[in-house]
């Protein structure tokens, strides 16, 4: 595309849905990282918008217990948006008085025990932590 030399110039990159805006490489906006890139045209120039897939990761509890892991810290915020191919360890805690009994879902399927770790992927990916009230023994 033909622009004159001191026209004001505004790109906005639209980034489609399971994508996120990363940042701008080349030109005036290199570095960038707003989707809006606006510049003065002074030069022949070529820019690239990185944009990245995104998946969500979703974590349901059952029982007395938190999540925790890559920007979750499931009590309170129990679901992330996460880069594809990243690398995923979840950290179930008993609350006092319970024991985690294990992980049903997508990822870590029928684990028992310890992190679920697993590489994010697809659309969506949930995963249940269970934890179970121990039992008391009365003497």
């Amino acid at each position: 595309m033909d622009v004159a030399h001191g026209t004001h110039v505004a790109l906005q990159a639209n980034v489609e849905a399971g994508n996120k805006f990363l940042s701008w490489s080349g030109g005036p906006c290199t570095g960038r990282t707003t989707p809006l890139c606006d510049f003065t045209m002074t030069a022949n120039t070529s820019m690239t918008a990185l944009v990245r897939g995104i998946t969500s990761v979703q974590v349901l509890k059952v029982g007395n217990g938190t999540v925790t892991g890559l920007g979750i810290s499931c009590g309170t915020d129990c679901s992330e948006a996460v880069y594809l191919d990243t690398l995923v360890t979840l950290t179930p805690t008993p609350a006092v008085g319970s024991s985690f009994t294990g992980w049903t879902g997508d990822v870590c399927d029928r684990q028992l025990a310890g992190p679920c770790t697993f590489t994010a992927a697809g659309l969506a990916q949930s995963v249940t932590a269970t934890f179970q009230l121990k039992q008391q023994h009365l003497r």
